[in-house]
């Protein structure tokens, strides 16, 4: 058996490179990583991550379409029915002023149709009650317009 003492024993090696150079007492390099090797690291093709891209922005607009939609959806029927109650107020305005004036032209043929009112006017005009009946037969007076217009 061997001993574990008896094993050469390694030196600790850092972690990364920028540990390697601090060790070393030099400067720490600025790690740049570009969106192809960010992917790479993580096992991803480049395509991914436009694929992801676009797909969250699909998924955006996607989201976007459907409020719009359900509130239109939600909006339109509801400014129809402001639109119908307002109308609807208008014309039981319009039916009630109708209703007046019906009754009041009611009023004023019930006036005008009474026997004193009629009397009252056709005396304004110079008429009055009729004093001799003149009865004339329609074939005389036919005749007296032909002969008279001769």
């Amino acid at each position: 058996m061997i001993e574990h003492s008896a094993l050469p024993r390694r030196k600790a090696r850092p972690q990364s490179t920028a540990a390697a150079m601090n060790h070393q007492g030099g400067a720490i390099p600025t790690a740049r990583r570009t969106m192809a090797s960010a992917a790479q690291t993580r096992g991803l093709p480049w395509q991914s991550l436009w694929s992801r891209q676009l797909l969250q922005t699909l998924l955006t607009i996607a989201a976007i379409a459907l409020v719009t939609v359900i509130l239109v959806l939600y909006v339109l029927p509801s400014s129809q029915m402001n639109q119908a109650q307002t109308t609807i107020a208008h014309l039981r305005q319009e039916r009630a002023s109708l209703a007046r004036h019906n009754a009041e032209i009611i009023r004023q043929i019930t006036y005008y149709t009474e026997l004193p009112t009629l009397e009252r006017r056709a005396q304004a005009l110079g008429m009055g009650p009729v004093q001799q009946a003149i009865v004339v037969q329609a074939q005389q007076a036919a005749s007296a317009l032909v002969s008279g217009a001769r």
